[in-house]
């Protein structure tokens, strides 16, 4: 480390003397700054020496309170995550469910459509052959007594064509009874099962919701207690202090006009600034 610095010092000497190495080395003035960052060096290392015996505690305690603070962290995003999956899911069940029912009723409308058309179809039928034979009875004249017969057993032909046609109608009326009946189950179950995905929707709302307020509560305490300011603990150092806030180093530093980030005490009330 020491070799790293000195290489620092005498690269900031040496852009101090107009970027020319061997111009720097060989000025007077240059050799004094380099023996004054020399002796600044030598005093940083004994510093450091005093203090290296109280840095692993800090540091522990420092690595222990970010492994807590981001396993919260992950812990609130796992359960984002999993809420935001809940709900993605109950809404393709419920636009699956929408699709498969449209499809349902569009077959079961064809099928009724289909039949009415048919049995409209053989009415229309019957009407014309009733209008024939009207007009061919109209126009009988001399053949009347001797078609009377024949007449009568079309007629009854037809009447018993009508018959069996009035028969399928009702038939296929109580059949689509049936059917409108069966559907209005079918929409009854299907609005409980929206009534049920509403419920759950709602529920994951309010989960997230809580969600929502607890870091928002969380967010609150840490400004209200930046507009107070913070005491030091034991063990506490700028770096700490400053990710609690969510603000930087340099800017707690200048808050409180302090020209060493290490030079805090236990029990200092410092200013933190806004993030």
């Amino acid at each position: 480390m020491k070799r790293i610095v000195l290489m620092a010092l005498l690269t900031a000497a040496f852009l101090a003397a107009d970027c020319d190495p061997a111009r720097a080395l060989k000025d007077k003035d240059a050799r004094d700054q380099i023996e004054v960052l020399r002796t600044q060096i030598n005093q940083v290392e004994s510093s450091l020496q005093v203090r290296q015996m109280g840095l692993g505690e800090q540091i522990q305690s420092i690595r222990e309170e970010i492994a807590r603070l981001e396993a919260t962290v992950e812990e609130d995003h796992r359960n984002t995550r999993l809420l935001g999956r809940q709900l993605e899911v109950a809404k393709l069940e419920m636009q699956e469910a929408l699709v498969q029912l449209n499809s349902d009723y569009g077959r079961k409308f064809r099928v009724v459509d289909e039949n009415i058309n048919r049995l409209l179809q053989g009415i229309e039928g019957l009407q014309k052959n009733i209008r024939t034979l009207s007009d061919n009875i109209q126009t009988m004249s001399a053949f009347e007594k001797k078609q009377e017969e024949r007449i009568s057993r079309v007629q009854t032909q037809l009447q018993q064509q009508i018959n069996v046609v009035v028969e399928e109608v009702g038939r296929e009326n109580l059949r689509l009874q049936d059917e409108i009946a069966g559907m209005a189950r079918d929409i009854a179950a299907f609005q409980n099962l929206i009534n049920d995905v509403d419920g759950r929707v709602r529920s994951l709302r309010g989960r997230l919701q809580e969600v929502t307020l607890r870091q928002e509560a969380t967010a609150r305490t840490a400004a209200a207690s930046a507009r107070e300011g913070h005491v030091v603990q034991r063990g506490e150092t700028l770096s700490k202090i400053a990710e609690i806030y969510g603000v930087t180093v340099e800017a707690i530093m200048s808050a409180n006009q302090l020209a060493n980030a290490n030079l805090i005490r236990e029990g200092q009330t410092l200013t933190i600034p806004a993030p």
